[in-house]
């Protein structure tokens, strides 16, 4: 008798365990399909601090407004393909159209009459850069030190599946807060209609799904220090863009501390050229990024050399977030450590570490 109800206890809690991961699934199919339409335009201002105020979406267009100083202005992005974004002054005159670059919006400031001039350089508006996201979910909670993105395990990324155990052996370890993030059909993917029934993981009890096309993703930051390990693909394009997006919001964040961007080798893979046609990441092939370090090994210095200078680009577009980072790169062949300052009060460090290689 004590055997049966052993037993029915343990089927009972294997259902109990189904439904509530069936049902963590269901929430995130739900919100996917909400955010389908769903498109931001973020800018960044290097050294001086740039305020998001508001997000509107119209019938043909999505408007982003921004607080610079006392500068105030709404970027237009409309959705047929064609046209042409648009940054507008609100609290001073000027109107200027832009051109969609990749994810890149550019903004000729070519051609200004005499009071366009004197408000880009007044405010050194030709600074300005601006990136569209499609898909924008909502903010990835960050509350613990130790945590773990598996980047689009779709098998359009891995068909041999060679990511899928190191990334589900980080899934199954309680010890690290998961998260596993879905591409997007949208007018920068690589690929349309992405599914969650397809990923190749399994998602565990404590597995939280966010949709993140090409990679873009907004983090809440809620320690001072993260760990962050990195599996799935690709690493020379939607981890490398997300590595943007988490590294700015951690500055943005953190009273101070330290950011651990961890790339597992073993369950990591490449596309053949990276998002920013940057030649040493760039490997003219599919490729995971164990053997083609093993294989490679003078590319493979190039590679996670460009990989740490791309992430300090972005620290260096922010220089008001702190006073000084110290931003190291850790790996088998390359290897290296500086300071960057800015204009903050506040120090970091931020650390590019690859392992299992």
């Amino acid at each position: 008798m004590k055997l049966l109800l052993l037993g029915l206890s343990l089927s009972l809690s294997l259902l109990s365990f189904a439904s509530t991961v069936d049902e963590n699934i269901r929430v995130a199919k739900e919100r996917y399909q909400e955010i389908g339409d769903d498109k931001n335009v973020r800018c960044i201002f290097p050294q001086l601090k740039l305020k998001s105020s508001k997000i509107d979406r119209e019938k043909n267009h999505y408007v982003s407004r921004f607080i610079l100083e006392d500068f105030e202005f709404d970027v237009t992005y409309p959705f047929k393909k064609r046209a042409r974004p648009t940054l507008v002054g609100v609290s001073q005159p000027l109107e200027i159209l832009g051109k969609k670059n990749g994810y890149f919006i550019n903004f000729p400031f070519q051609r200004l009459s005499h009071a366009q001039r004197s408000v880009v350089d007044k405010y050194n508006l030709s600074s300005l850069k601006c990136l569209v996201e499609d898909f924008r979910d909502i903010p990835i909670e960050i509350n613990s030190k130790k945590n773990h993105i598996n980047m689009h395990p779709h098998w359009e990324y891995d068909k041999s599946g060679n990511t899928r155990k190191a990334a589900q052996k980080y899934l199954n370890d309680k010890s690290f807060q998961s998260f596993v993030l879905l591409d997007a059909s949208g007018t920068v993917g690589l690929f349309q209609n992405y599914s969650i029934d397809d990923i190749q993981v399994e998602p565990t009890l404590e597995t939280q799904i966010f949709t993140a096309s090409s990679g873009h993703a907004r983090f809440n930051i809620n320690v001072d220090d993260v760990d962050m390990v990195y599996t799935g693909g690709y690493i020379n394009f939607c981890i490398a863009l997300n590595n943007n997006s988490l590294v700015v919001n951690f500055l943005q964040q953190s009273r101070g501390g330290a950011l651990n961007m961890i790339f597992d080798a073993s369950g990591l893979s490449t596309q053949k050229t990276s998002f920013k046609k940057n030649k040493a990441m760039d490997v003219g092939f599919f490729a995971y990024v164990q053997q083609y370090f093993k294989s490679n090994p003078i590319k493979a210095k190039s590679f996670k050399t460009a990989h740490k200078d791309y992430i300090k680009k972005h620290i260096e577009w922010n220089r008001h977030l702190y006073k000084e980072v110290k931003l190291d790169l850790i790996s088998d062949g390359a290897n290296s450590s500086e300071v960057i300052r800015g204009n903050g009060d506040r120090n970091f460090d931020v650390v590019v570490k690859y392992i299992n290689e």
